[in-house]
């Protein structure tokens, strides 16, 4: 949870079942006020801080093709592209599914 001011602005979940091979980035979300402050940025590097203290030898995430935002989160947090695959729950609505890794050891 991101605090500001005392008022929750984000949340990052995260799925440690696959340790030590791969942690996986589930939800992360910034209110729609303080998006583009740099909020989403440090949350996320807090929170690869913490999941890659739980051991794990990368950390992996999927977004889609149209979240351009979360794509430059991503990459500013670490994260490298690794590959574009097909969205398969709503193609028409999410674009192509974009998989990025932190190598962690």
């Amino acid at each position: 949870m991101t605090v500001l001011d005392e008022k929750p602005i984000g949340f990052v979940s995260w799925n440690p079942s696959r340790l030590p091979e791969f942690t996986e980035v589930g939800h992360n979300c910034i209110l729609p006020e303080y998006k583009g402050k740099g909020y989403g940025k440090r949350q996320m590097q807090e929170a690869v801080r913490r999941m890659t203290a739980q051991g794990p030898k990368k950390i992996v995430v999927w977004t889609n093709e149209l979240l351009v935002p979360a794509q430059h989160t991503y990459e500013s947090a670490g994260f490298q592209f690794v590959k574009k695959s097909e969205e398969t729950l709503c193609p028409e609505y999410a674009g192509q599914r974009i998989h990025y890794e932190i190598t962690v050891r």
